[in-house]
């Protein structure tokens, strides 16, 4: 994550196509829930529908981000009778809400602890775990520490835990004063080319009309440093089987968050799953199959089911 103090950024290029591919014998619905505040939230759902799921994936995006992005990841996933539920947080992708504004981080938390809570009166004897991604790794730890959500598991994919090495306390208290003078200030920026080493990947988010692509306000970014404070401090709280995800090259999240709460967890079924070389998304890497067959290992080991492997890599 980079603060920055000058507000200008590049324009975003012509809208590209926003179609999702679902495969044959799968099933993607896409409702509308209420949040916070009244916030309309954009929930979707992969399933296949012929079985009942062997177990749940609540799925929390990052910042330039939407549930979307997932779309691959969640129909593998729903093959192999995993179902997912990724929502659009508030100000992202297809939900309501000011563009990456938020108030307070709480809002993240109640929306998500919600949304956890509907799905567990689902079915409560089927497994639900947390996924986080980046904003959501951050999102995700924090709602389990304090809103202990029932949850089998928490797999966090290069989460926002610690500040990146290059973020001073100057940097910090200055951001944190410039949101209390001048809230929607754009000092949070992320470039593009920090996320992907595949250039398809990065040209596709440049024109992706679902992502804002103008620097974040000063509020949210505020509002995120906050977030990590009390997760460093609180590490050692984690106590559910949790598996962390990380490229070493990541320059947008720093790569010892997750090597601090694997270390500090008190959980005794943890596990760090480091990627050399490879940036911040990990899921639109050219080795996502690696990231994703990681993924499934942990996951048909938590759930008592065979998860197969994917094959062959498979190229965005």
């Amino acid at each position: 994550m980079t603060l920055s103090l000058l507000a200008c950024s590049s324009p975003p290029l012509a809208p590209c196509p926003v179609a999702v591919p679902v495969p044959a014998g799968l099933e993607r619905t896409v409702t509308q829930r209420t949040g916070v505040g009244g916030i309309q939230l954009s929930v979707q759902r992969w399933r296949d529908p012929a079985h009942p799921p062997r177990a749940t994936l609540v799925l929390v995006h990052g910042l330039k981000d939407h549930g979307d992005h997932y779309a691959e990841f969640s129909a593998r996933l729903a093959q192999q009778g995993v179902q997912v539920v990724a929502a659009d947080l508030r100000g992202h992708g297809r939900s309501g809400g000011e563009r990456v504004w938020i108030e307070q981080f709480g809002e993240y938390l109640d929306d998500t602890a919600a949304l956890i809570g509907e799905v567990v009166a689902e079915a409560p004897q089927r497994p639900v775990f947390l996924f986080g991604h980046s904003m959501g790794g951050a999102i995700a730890t924090l709602t389990l520490l304090d809103k202990k959500p029932a949850i089998a598991g928490l797999i966090l994919s290069a989460p926002a835990l610690v500040p990146g090495a290059d973020v001073s306390g100057f940097l910090i208290g200055v951001t944190k004063a410039i949101a209390s003078i001048a809230p929607h200030s754009a000092v949070l920026d992320l470039p593009d080319d920090k996320f992907s080493r595949d250039p398809k990947v990065v040209a596709g988010m440049a024109c992706d009309p679902l992502i804002d692509h103008e620097k974040g306000p000063a509020r949210t970014a505020a509002e995120l440093l906050r977030a990590m404070a009390r997760i460093e401090s609180r590490m050692a709280e984690v106590s559910v089987p949790v598996l962390a995800l990380h490229g070493t090259a990541d320059v947008v999240t720093n790569p010892e968050g997750s090597k601090q709460l694997i270390a500090k967890a008190k959980s005794t079924d943890k596990t760090l799953k480091e990627f050399p070389g490879l940036y911040h998304d990990l899921w639109h890497e050219p080795e996502h199959a690696q990231v994703e067959d990681a993924a499934l290992t942990w996951l048909a080991a938590h759930i008592g089911a065979e998860l197969p492997a994917a094959s062959t890599p498979a190229g965005k």
